[in-house]
């Protein structure tokens, strides 16, 4: 409900895309169809047999590591100790660059092992001048859960 109007809000999207200089680009995040390019190289969700436990802050390829934007309770990066704003630069010992590369890491892996993840997690992450520390963290890789696929 925006205004008291139901609808405001289909209408001020409707508007801001009628009116985009710039044209959208689709981009598809299950690399195994639909809407995946036929040069899209990424590994699909089927062929990753490990739950992590994060969501990242962003899927944009960056080449800076992969944000973590939440942890979700119960999970392996939680019980590793993997917090919310922290970012995955290494895993064990290789550099990730970004979400899809990271995913390349977890389709090598099965329930049970376990990796060495390095992390930069700012000292204060309400003053962006108080710096970050890196830190490895040792993570025992859970299944994913098979209702989620």
């Amino acid at each position: 409900l925006v205004n008291g109007n139901p609808s405001a809000w289909a209408v001020d999207i409707a508007t801001l895309l009628a009116t985009r200089q710039e044209q959208l680009v689709f981009t598809s995040t299950d690399r195994g169809g639909r809407g995946g390019t036929p040069d899209d190289t990424g590994p699909s969700m089927r062929s990753i047999s490990v739950r992590f436990g994060i969501a990242p802050a962003n899927y944009a390829e960056g080449g800076d590591g992969v944000g973590v934007g939440e942890v979700f309770d119960g999970t392996s990066a939680a019980e590793a100790g993997i917090k919310t704003g922290d970012r995955i630069t290494r895993w064990n010992g290789e550099p990730v660059d970004d979400v899809q590369h990271w995913m390349t890491y977890l389709t090598k892996h099965k329930p049970g092992d376990i990796v060495d993840v390095t992390i930069v997690r700012p000292k204060d992450p309400k003053n962006k001048d108080a710096g970050s520390e890196e830190m490895v963290m040792r993570v025992t890789l859970k299944a994913r859960d098979q209702a989620a696929r």
